[in-house]
């Protein structure tokens, strides 16, 4: 009667946590997990418990996983793809970070491709850029550090074309000279 008695008082808890669980919709792969090779003792309820802490640490992840969709349209398919193949939530957590940092850095490049169309004869000059520093990049994010290092180039290239321009606008009036 003992056993019984302390078990149903750790059940309630557990049924609440399980609930939550449940209705958030994550967890329940692992829910199952422990359902089925788990007997229904102490170590059960540990478990649901640690399973619930577990949800606790996700529930910031999820938010940013929201924001780097929301934020990162262009990245979402790539994201949500690569999200469902990782294989414990640790790395997704390591990954949705990632994704959030690339997406924030996201905004600079925008601005920077704004600004090398005004430079727009930088333009092939910036596209062979990427392609060679596409091929050099053994990293994840390969194609946006290339397109950010070669728009930063372009733009470097395009500051430094500044003065000649300058100089040809104040020479234009003096061309019929000799």
């Amino acid at each position: 009667i003992l056993t019984t008695l302390k078990n149903t008082i750790f059940d309630i808890p557990c049924f609440i946590l399980i609930l939550i669980l449940s209705l958030t919709g994550w967890r329940i792969t692992s829910l199952i997990y422990i359902n089925n090779n788990y007997d229904r003792d102490i170590g059960y309820h540990i478990y649901i418990l640690r399973e619930f802490v577990e949800w606790i640490k996700d529930l910031p992840f999820v938010l940013l996983f929201l924001l780097a969709i929301a934020g990162t349209i262009w990245r979402s398919p790539f994201m949500i793809r690569r999200f469902i193949d990782l294989p414990n939530a640790n790395k997704r957590r390591k990954y949705i970070v990632l994704y959030l940092w690339h997406g924030i850095l996201d905004i600079p490049t925008l601005a920077s491709l704004c600004f090398q169309l005004i430079f727009f004869w930088r333009i092939p000059t910036v596209v062979k850029l990427y392609k060679i520093k596409k091929e050099e990049s053994l990293t994840h994010f390969r194609e946006t550090r290339a397109l950010r290092l070669s728009l930063l180039y372009g733009i470097y290239e395009g500051i430094l074309d500044i003065p000649a321009i300058i100089t040809a606008i104040i020479s234009l009036p003096f061309l019929w000279r000799r």
